[in-house]
């Protein structure tokens, strides 16, 4: 099983560089971790939320894919496999103990960093999206599969949907 690699821990990098890129009113800053969010937002100087970020390497357009790389070889145009977002189960934690309790963020990015999504881990996290247990580079994982109407594409939307959710007006600077 895959823990550490130095891939992985380039490719956070560069996911949280992307990420705070996109920030004009909130903070984005890095706590040491070994578990929990990769992430913590701030509002001014008040810690408001987490974020949980991704890199989906198989997500290689700007627009969310219609056919995955399979159903593509065999001819089809169009494949039920990306009607939902997929998230693994390991990140359903919670978060470690004697961390304040926030919202927590889920954004995934698709390969070159060009869009992203984003959603709330409570809504991905429930009984109704636990899916199929499926190979992974990890080993066998179960996902929560969320329909990809739940979710809300495109950079310019990432920190207006954190503001809406949390109830700061997008222009209002602390």
């Amino acid at each position: 099983m895959i823990i550490y690699s130095p891939e992985n821990a380039k490719a956070g990098v560069v996911t949280d560089e992307w990420f705070c890129k996109l920030l004009k009113v909130l903070r984005a800053e890095r706590r040491y971790k070994r578990k929990g969010p990769d992430l913590w937002l701030f509002y001014g100087e008040e810690h408001i939320a987490y974020v949980e970020l991704e890199r989906k390497l198989d997500w290689e357009s700007y627009e969310w894919p219609t056919v995955c790389k399979q159903c593509a070889k065999k001819g089809l145009k169009e494949c039920n496999h990306w009607d939902k977002v997929n998230f693994p189960e390991r990140k359903a934690r919670g978060l470690p103990e004697g961390w304040p309790e926030k919202p927590v963020f889920m954004v995934t990015f698709n390969k070159d960093g060009t869009n992203a999504l984003i959603v709330e881990h409570e809504i991905v996290f429930t009984p109704e999206h636990f899916g199929e247990r499926r190979w992974t580079r990890r080993g066998y994982e179960h996902f929560y599969e969320v329909p990809k109407e739940k979710v809300t594409f495109g950079l310019e939307n990432i920190e207006p949907y954190i503001l809406n959710r949390l109830g700061i007006r997008s222009g209002e600077r602390k």
